[in-house]
């Protein structure tokens, strides 16, 4: 019984470490540049980290698990020149060819440095895979990483909904630090992220392995980046908040928009730069959140042609009393009680001590809405001390634990934890549901309860 027990553990944990994977490998080879021979014991290692890895007897060398990022490589070799290759950009699954050519050291302590060029075609991916990386993302002109995705071939965007290869909007699964964050009951992305804090976004539009199950169309995968070996900080803020509602700023209005990110990284203090951070934070407000929402030139209701009064609109004059019969006003491109505030904390910290390597991550998100900004639901401005007020948490947090036992053999453990919460009440009512339909509940509040 006790067999038939593991069994199925390692039968339900296996897919779990395939989604967790989020590195990818270098390998190549060391060689003599005059004569092309092998040069078995070269040392090769990416620098600012713990990790390397020895050439074997045909000159040949593999590191594996390698995190996501852009990182410099060093190969040395006693009585040969040291050799640096700079801007090697690691993508997750997949494999980097570099190779070195050692020359003879004539002057004790030179080095070479080589700057690395990317390449158009990268042999070791089998299938459609778009990688796009931080430096990219940052001279694209948005800043929704839903929006960076559909420039790629075989995206589209339509009604906020994400579609690859004209599949269905449930087709496609998403990852975040190797976590799934897909909503199983409807296939939206459940998590919102930062831009500032990817390490890079991988769109596989086909081809992909039988370790992404439950995505016919597309997987998308997003990785956070790591601490830097020096302190990084950057501040970002955009807004168009220069005028009130209703008035103009340079011929055009204000739309209530303003973006504040944070970013820091680095070594945690007295760890020997082994722990590394990564932090970021970013507040959004938007004063219509509603992507179907269209602004209006502002009006007079009630003081023109049209009165409403209880011969001609009795249930409109009878639910709103002299709010109607004072006149309703409404300014131009502004919609009131129409807003969203979003508040994100992104993060990870590592601990890099070879051969063992630590990391957490974590992403949490709580945003407040009111709910008159659709414009189905427009007619709620008649009754602006009674709009929805809504709330919504997510909290991703994944650990994961990697032994590398040898260059070419490692394990790791892979722990996710995915939490979501929403809230939706009456100003009034609050979260007492059963009194929304309750008539004396109205009535007791002052509210004129009008059963159709």
């Amino acid at each position: 019984m006790s067999k038939r027990i593991i069994i199925l553990l390692v039968v339900a944990l296996v897919p779990t470490l395939a989604f967790g994977a989020i590195t990818g490998k270098i390998k190549g080879r060391v060689v003599d540049q005059e004569t092309g021979e092998p040069l078995p014991g070269a040392a090769v290692m990416i620098v600012n980290t713990t990790m390397g890895a020895a050439a074997d007897a045909n000159g040949e060398y593999l590191m594996l698990h390698v995190p996501v990022g852009v990182y410099s490589v060093r190969a040395q070799f006693i009585g040969y020149k040291t050799v640096t290759i700079e801007n090697i950009k690691v993508i997750t699954d997949l494999t980097n060819t570099i190779d070195f050519e050692l020359p003879i050291e004539a002057i004790a302590g030179e080095t070479i440095t080589i700057v690395a060029e990317r390449p158009l075609v990268n042999p070791n991916a089998t299938n459609a895979v778009r990688v796009q990386g931080y430096e990219d993302f940052k001279n694209v002109p948005v800043r929704n990483p839903t929006q960076v995705i559909a420039l790629q071939p075989g995206v589209v965007v339509q009604n906020g909904n994400l579609y690859v290869r004209g599949g269905r909007e449930d087709e496609v699964g998403y990852y975040l630090e190797g976590a799934t964050t897909r909503d199983v009951m409807t296939g939206d992305n459940l998590v919102t992220v930062i831009p500032e804090a990817l390490q890079e976004y991988q769109l596989q539009a086909g081809g992909y392995t039988a370790a992404y199950g439950g995505a016919n169309a597309g997987i998308i995968r997003q990785t956070f980046r790591s601490g830097t070996p020096d302190y990084k900080f950057s501040l970002q803020a955009e807004t168009d908040n220069f005028a009130d509602p209703g008035d103009s700023f340079l011929d055009t209005y204000s739309y209530g928009y303003s973006d504040y990110t944070l970013t820091a990284s680095g070594p945690v203090p007295g760890t020997n730069g082994k722990l590394k951070f990564f932090v970021a934070g970013q507040n959004t407000f938007e004063r219509v959140r509603d992507t179907q929402l269209r602004y209006y030139e502002g009006f007079e209701f009630n003081h023109a042609e049209t009165y409403v009064d209880d011969h001609n609109f009795p249930l409109v004059s009878t639910t709103y009393g002299d709010t109607i019969k004072q006149g309703l006003s409404m300014l131009d491109n502004y919609i009131p009680k129409a807003n969203r505030n979003r508040y994100i904390g992104s993060g990870t910290l590592v601990w890099d001590n070879n051969p063992y390597m630590v990391r957490f991550a974590a992403n949490l998100s709580y945003h407040t809405t009111e709910s008159v900004g659709t414009k189905s639901n427009l007619v709620n401005i008649l009754n602006l001390d009674r709009i929805g007020q809504n709330q919504l948490s997510t909290g991703l947090y994944s650990l994961k634990f990697t032994h590398i036992l040898n260059p070419k053999t490692i394990y790791e453990i892979n722990l996710n934890y995915f939490d979501r919460r929403s809230a939706g009440w009456d100003p009034y009512f609050g979260h007492n549901y059963f009194a929304y339909y309750d008539s004396l509940a109205n009535s007791n509040i002052g509210v004129d309860f009008i059963d159709w």
